[in-house]
């Protein structure tokens, strides 16, 4: 009985994975046939299936969040073991698309758009083990709420513009409102992180010389989020990564945590610290239960 359980946990966490694996690496064939080819610096079909992987991921997240009052899952860091097949899946999705035919970029643009994607779905887990822990094990609130969160984040393109826009006509207290606005949308939203990390950590932003290569840019330009918003709006794309901090005094290269880090220092204590309260409530309950019964 025991090794049917253990064989059944290794098929729940082999199989998403593989499946994630076949999907990074076929969805480039699937785009190849609606969009333009590649160019050395600009690749369109990577760049489309990173965004697609990166929404499907989270909605991958939102699925394996667990359900706190089901006795069939173990008892311990449903959350965080969660969050670790999320991982395990995202990162075999970018796995495959980094192994896929059409694309020339190195590995460090896949790595940073897995770590990504993993961050954004733990902070996704440490929400819903907050909410259960306020909220109750026997309620279907928390998992509401997450999807209702995350679908406002992956939308906050579209309708951000006005609020920006009132805060800015304010002037004053307003205008630093209306920016502050701005950096949570770049930093919040995952379509807007995603494209960051494509302007700063593709080949093309590490390459040196006078003729810099042309990079994707989802914020400025023509057509682009800065312009959507207000050209009077300064937009600055996030770090993803750790960045800086050579301990050079003349450089004034100062350190940048990044997103990657910073939602990793918030979430994951909140996630094991939720989750040990979850616990603890748990067996408290079966205690009681168990003592009620004698």
């Amino acid at each position: 009985m025991a090794q049917s359980l253990s064989n059944s946990s290794r098929a729940k966490a082999v199989v998403p994975a593989l499946i994630a694996l076949a999907i990074g690496y076929t969805l480039p064939f699937l785009l190849k046939s609606i969009l333009p080819p590649s160019e050395p610096s600009y690749p369109y079909i990577a760049i489309a299936a990173s965004f697609a992987l990166n929404l499907a991921s989270l909605a991958l997240a939102l699925a394996f969040l667990p359900d706190e009052s089901d006795p069939t899952q173990r008892p311990i860091f449903r959350n965080s073991r969660a969050w670790l097949r999320t991982i395990v899946c995202i990162a075999f999705a970018f796995g495959g698309l980094w192994a896929a035919p059409f694309q020339k970029e190195s590995p460090r643009i896949f790595l940073a758009l897995a770590l990504l994607t993993s961050v954004q779905a733990g902070a996704l887990f440490a929400v819903h083990a907050g909410l259960t822990v306020f909220l109750g094990t026997n309620n279907r609130a928390p998992k509401t709420i997450c999807a209702l969160l995350l679908s406002v984040l992956v939308s906050a393109l579209f309708w951000s513009r006005e609020p920006i826009e009132r805060l800015t006509k304010i002037g004053g207290k307003g205008s630093q409102q209306s920016a502050q606005f701005v950096d949570i949308v770049m930093k919040f939203s995952p379509p807007m992180s995603v494209a960051s990390a494509w302007y700063l950590e593709c080949d093309g932003a590490r390459a040196t010389g006078i003729a810099s290569p042309r990079r994707f840019d989802l914020v400025h330009g023509p057509l682009t989020y800065a312009v959507w918003i207000g050209s009077y709006q300064s937009v600055a794309s996030p770090d993803i990564l750790p960045s800086g901090g050579t301990g050079d005094f003349y450089s004034h290269d100062e350190f940048k945590p990044g997103i990657v880090l910073i939602f990793l220092l918030w979430a994951l204590p909140i996630l094991a610290f939720c989750d040990l309260l979850l616990w603890r409530k748990r067996v408290a309950t079966a205690s009681s239960v168990a003592y009620s019964s004698l």
